[in-house]
């Protein structure tokens, strides 16, 4: 199938399939991915098993089904730092969960097998949902829990009984952890500190969405609490990279830029005594550095080619296979000379899948 691309404002379309192949960047290999586990828990023991779980994205919709194993588990692999609603078919409060940017995130769900049969049958009417509204009025912006255990309050049928557990990337206990409950509707949250198990006990006000917040995450994951008759108790457990983790590794990485920083001036400050050594000025003496390494390249046919030709208006369309380097290399090249003559350069990236076989790559 040929495919025709005209321009009115161009007198020449270049289009050229070339790779533009840069280490450790993450921002033009393959679509990032990210996995999220759920596994879903009788309360009163076992696993709930062939239950189907959906996943269906905040932003257009788009939803990703499966059904859990024997050990009550389903995994999927969806777009990075993506936010989903989630819904199980035994399973009736709403929840929500974030993708990571890279990696794994685990939730487990655990609630009673009788759960969808309750929740009809405990539904409150409008006298009781207003007696619990009437309650969240009279809580302060943020209830602090003290010792990772927040005491029973006096009407405890407007209020879920929450147990959240977290845990390290390593399935360790994540102890000392700040985190945030607040709910959407009300505005009324409630903070405190895991303790040495990764626990912290919450009683929340029902008939609200809250969210879990973390200094560095905010909106981790979030679950509607419904107006239900009766006691609630929910058990919810999350892996997370923890916030000592995540500073440890910001204050290292920006070590690592200082260093990389002090490094470029140094071989700045060298090559500015070069170029004065041999009086001519710094672009210049890049100019040059630059051609020293067109003819230390054995193929020079895409160059040659861009230098040659005169081309206004160009659109370069660009292989970023791992296949293409040499050419990737020689573009590169031809770039950093001309870039400040080229006003109207566009480019288009693509990649048809490094290592994979054919019948594994799929367009878009």
């Amino acid at each position: 199938m040929k495919t025709q691309i005209k321009f009115g404002f161009s007198k020449v379309l270049l289009l050229i399939s070339l790779l533009i192949f840069f280490l450790n960047s993450e921002s033009i290999s393959q679509e990032c991915e990210s996995t999220i586990e759920i596994q879903l828990k009788n309360i009163d023991g076992g696993v709930f098993a062939n239950q189907k779980v959906t996943l269906s994205t905040k932003l257009d919709g788009t939803t990703y089904n499966q059904n859990s194993d024997v050990l009550g588990k389903v995994s999927f692999n969806v777009p990075c730092n993506t936010l989903f609603d989630v819904f199980v078919s035994n399973y009736t409060d709403k929840n929500e969960i974030q993708s990571p940017r890279s990696g794994l995130v685990q939730q487990t769900l655990s609630y009673e097998a009788t759960m969808v049969a309750k929740a009809k049958e405990f539904e409150m009417n409008l006298a009781e949902i207003s007696k619990v509204d009437q309650t969240a009025t009279l809580l302060p912006d943020t209830t602090f829990i003290k010792d990772s255990k927040m005491l029973p309050p006096k009407n405890a049928e407007h209020f879920a009984r929450v147990n959240l557990t977290l845990k390290d990337i390593q399935g360790l206990p994540l102890s000392g952890e700040v985190l945030v409950l607040s709910g959407i509707k009300r505005n009324k949250s409630y903070k405190g500190t895991t303790d040495i198990r990764g626990n912290i006990l919450f009683y929340i006000v029902k008939g609200d969405t809250y969210q879990v917040n973390f200094k560095h995450n905010k909106n981790y994951s979030s679950a509607e609490y419904a107006y239900t008759k009766g006691t609630s108790k929910i058990d919810m457990s999350f892996s997370y990279l923890g916030t000592k983790e995540i500073e440890k590794r910001k204050k290292e990485e920006k070590l690592r830029i200082l260093e990389e920083e002090k490094r470029l001036k140094a071989e700045r400050d060298m090559f500015t005594k070069e170029c004065k050594k041999k009086g001519i000025s710094i672009e210049e003496g890049y100019r040059r550095l630059l051609r020293d390494k067109i003819y230390g390249t054995t193929d020079t046919v895409v160059i040659k080619v861009l230098n040659r030709n005169k081309w206004l208006n160009k659109l370069i369309v660009c292989d970023l296979t791992g296949s293409m380097q040499p050419y990737a290399v020689q573009l590169s090249i031809w770039y950093q000379l001309n870039y400040k003559k080229e006003q109207n350069l566009q480019f288009v990236f693509f990649n048809d899948g490094d290592e994979k076989k054919d019948n594994e790559k799929i367009i878009g």
